[in-house]
């Protein structure tokens, strides 16, 4: 089912809105226009309180309305946005499915119904935790997300539970998550490329992502859905029973690759060079998985090591250990794999711009099922800020009014030249500036490209002057 909604010349297009809930079907036409006018506001007001970004009483209670409505579930409203998604993928040959898992602190709201702890045992903190999946392009353009699954803990992780921990299965673990993530994943990508053999989608996880099942389901579906997982765990091989990376320690080294490593609090962003070596394996069942459980299946991957000869004077050496179900077998794709991996903090950014940029944990919606919708809408309009970055960076040229309304980029213009508006639109890169300055970026030569943070303030800013634009020409 389409939506289509008539715009006038004080109302926005919605035009993005309306292709990302396209697909949104659960619930009547009044309920999805609803949406997609809410999703355009909090788009065009990052971060802002409900009724900041709809403007009005009635527009205010309408959102609200629409959050308690039981027909806008969170699972369709995310399914709308990943058929957006995947029309996206269909430009790459490769896509890469970050994931990773955060918590949502809204210990502040106590008033909040359905949330529980996410620390350890000695804290009061409550709230929930996201898994997410962001698909990536090879270049590091952001196309969308294919999972986000949040969840409510009944019990304060580090209290003691009955049996060990590693005598469960893992269905009854928080590592399930990332099982879960990896078959979504796999369910669309069959769904969607079906007999499409040059088109392929990874999954890159960190080192919480080394699951002995996590390796398995990989191992059964790699056609529809490869993995690339940080090893976290010193594996011996099936024969032998020689740990991997000894093994891989006597390999011959294939070459050096450099890779960019992206600045991290007050570590700067350089260029490692990494030498690299890689293997076909055999990894033997964990013991334990043997004796309780009676699993019996090995796992047959591809392990590459890249370790970083010179480091800077004051910063940690790389090491990566990696464990993937594409093969390795030269330096050529081993260095891809590593360039693959090396995009995975992308999925930090996005659950920062999600936190920061968003504030998804200063929502005030009364219960757990009202926060997981909006978690929904911030976590599109999370994506959109990430991509917009993206565009300014690596698409310079494009027209703005690809991303922004008439109003808005003819406002910007004004506002950075002091001048008249012209008829055509500035670049993106342009524009993306223009709004980084009134998000407080200053633009010198050591400042580098503007991020997402400063965008999201410029955002602010520029619906303020919207408005104010819209009130002289009204009155």
């Amino acid at each position: 089912m389409s939506i289509s909604l008539k715009a006038s010349t004080e109302e926005p297009s919605w035009r993005w809105a309306q292709e990302e809930m396209q697909q949104l079907t659960c619930c009547d036409r009044r309920t999805q226009s609803r949406v997609v006018e809410l999703l355009h506001q909090c788009a065009s007001k990052p971060g802002v309180s409900l009724p900041e970004a709809c403007g009005t009483w009635s527009k205010t209670k309408a959102a609200y309305r629409c959050l308690s409505n039981c027909t806008v579930e969170a699972p369709r409203l995310l399914a709308s946005h990943g058929v957006a998604t995947w029309r996206r993928m269909e430009a790459h040959e490769v896509v890469l499915a970050l994931a990773d898992t955060t918590s949502l602190n809204h210990t502040s709201h106590p008033a909040t119904e359905g949330l529980g702890p996410i620390h350890v045992a000695g804290s009061s903190s409550r709230g929930m935790l996201v898994h997410s999946v962001v698909a990536l392009s090879e270049q590091g353009e952001p196309l969308g997300l294919l999972h986000v699954h949040p969840w409510v803990r009944t019990q304060v992780r580090g209290r003691k539970n009955q049996g060990s921990k590693n005598g469960r299965p893992v269905a009854q673990k928080e590592s399930q998550r990332w099982i879960t993530a990896y078959e979504e994943v796999a369910r669309q990508s069959q769904q969607h490329l079906a007999g499409r053999q040059n088109k392929r989608v990874i999954m890159v996880c960190d080192r919480e992502g080394d699951i002995y099942e996590l390796l398995l389901a990989a191992q059964a579906s790699k056609q529809a859905c490869g993995l690339l997982v940080r090893s976290q765990h010193g594996r011996s091989l099936e024969q032998g029973q020689q740990v991997v990376w000894e093994h891989l320690s006597k390999q011959a080294t294939l070459g050096h690759v450099e890779v960019q490593v992206p600045a991290q609090g007050t570590r700067p962003a350089r260029v490692a060079i990494l030498h690299v070596r890689s293997a076909a394996v055999r990894l033997g069942v964990p013991v334990d998985k043997q004796r309780i459980f009676g699993a019996r299946e090995g796992l047959d991957v591809w392990a590459i090591e890249a370790v970083e000869d010179h480091a800077p004077k004051g910063q940690k050496a790389l090491h990566w250990k990696l464990l993937s179900t594409e093969e390795a077998p030269d330096l050529t794709q081993a260095s891809q794999q590593l360039q693959w991996y090396a995009k995975r903090w992308n999925i930090e950014v996005f659950h920062r711009t999600l936190k920061s940029g968003c504030r998804v944990e200063s929502r005030q919606l009364g219960t757990y099922e009202g926060l997981e919708r909006m978690l929904m809408i911030d976590a599109i309009v999370a994506w959109r800020l990430m991509a917009l970055t993206y565009a300014a960076r690596h698409q310079p040229e494009t027209p703005a009014d690809r991303w922004l309304e008439q109003t808005e980029w003819k406002v910007l213009s004004c506002w950075a030249t002091k001048s008249t508006a012209t008829e055509h639109p500035p670049t993106i890169k342009q524009a993306v500036h223009w709004l980084a300055r009134i998000g407080g970026f200053l633009g010198r030569k050591s400042d580098g490209e503007p991020g997402v943070q400063c965008l999201w303030r410029g955002m602010l800013g520029l619906q303020s002057m919207v408005e104010l634009w819209n009130a002289q020409k009204s009155g």
